[in-house]
């Protein structure tokens, strides 16, 4: 699976376009939204598995107000063994996801005229082809329609969003363990076995119930489980925001009862039934 390609635009002349490009692998990322008008920030999501999460996400905010009363926010930097890079930004906001490991930012070359890219950095993960590929792809058909290329833009990857039952899911199918939000909303978007989104609120809310009352999700359905994902992944979506840090663990819990579900499913089949 892969998750959405996140561009920039560093240079644009009348015959060529150079874009940086990245998909922050399966980098554990956190992400923090940061105001221009007051120079705070509001975690959006804390790195998972990270003994000093809460700490690593207030460096954050400290260097982004350095950048704030210089009044700049650039595109991606490296420091004190912190990785961000630029999501998005609006008048009033910007949002950085951040990492404590380094992941990979490809560069290329676009052609205006011949309608070709050329890769000048490539982006060193599994899979970096393909996205460079895409990447191309989405400049070409920009350009083509006369559009103009923002600064900041994202490649959404909707060809692989595919409808899996309960029954049929493989290990492969799920994301990563060290995988960020990015990844799981691409899972979650698999799920279409309901008939109506009710159905799907009311799993979600007996996962937040049994989240409350003991924390153990080992008996909840599969179902219920994936419900649960895809109601974040459209709730998310529909407000243009990301999941809070508490929330955001309950994904990871999930995630980890589904991957459990799964990984006892797939044992349990005859051999010759494996996919």
């Amino acid at each position: 699976m892969k998750t959405p390609i996140y561009l920039y635009k560093a240079v644009e002349s009348p015959d060529k376009i150079i874009v940086h490009y990245t998909n922050l692998g399966d980098v554990r990322n956190g992400a923090i939204a940061f105001s221009k008008t007051s120079g705070e920030g509001h975690s959006r999501l804390l790195i998972r598995d990270c003994a000093n999460a809460l700490e690593v996400d207030a460096k954050v905010e400290s260097l982004l107000a350095g950048f704030w009363q210089e009044k700049r926010y650039p595109q991606s930097f490296c420091t004190d063994d912190l990785y961000l890079y630029k999501m998005s930004e609006w008048a009033d906001e910007v949002i950085y996801a951040y990492a404590i490991r380094p992941f990979s930012v490809g560069e290329a070359e676009f052609d205006k005229t011949r309608l070709e890219a050329r890769q000048i950095v490539p982006l060193s993960i599994d899979g970096g082809q393909e996205i460079f590929r895409r990447v191309t792809e989405h400049l070409r058909s920009m350009v083509e329609s006369d559009q103009p290329v923002p600064e900041l833009d994202i490649v959404e990857v909707h060809d692989e969003y595919r409808d899996i039952a309960c029954a049929e899911l493989t290990e492969d199918d799920l994301p990563g363990e060290m995988a960020g939000w990015g990844s799981i909303v691409t899972f979650a978007m698999t799920f279409d076995e309901f008939d109506s989104f009710e159905e799907c609120f009311e799993a979600s809310d007996r996962i937040e119930q049994k989240n409350e009352a003991d924390g153990d999700l080992t008996d909840c359905s599969l179902w219920d489980l994936r419900a649960f994902l895809l109601m974040e992944e459209r709730g998310c979506h529909h407000r243009g925001d990301w999941p809070t840090p508490a929330c955001m663990q309950l994904i990871y819990d999930v995630m980890d009862a589904i991957r459990e579900k799964v990984k006892v499913a797939q044992e349990r089949k005859p051999e010759n039934e494996s996919p």
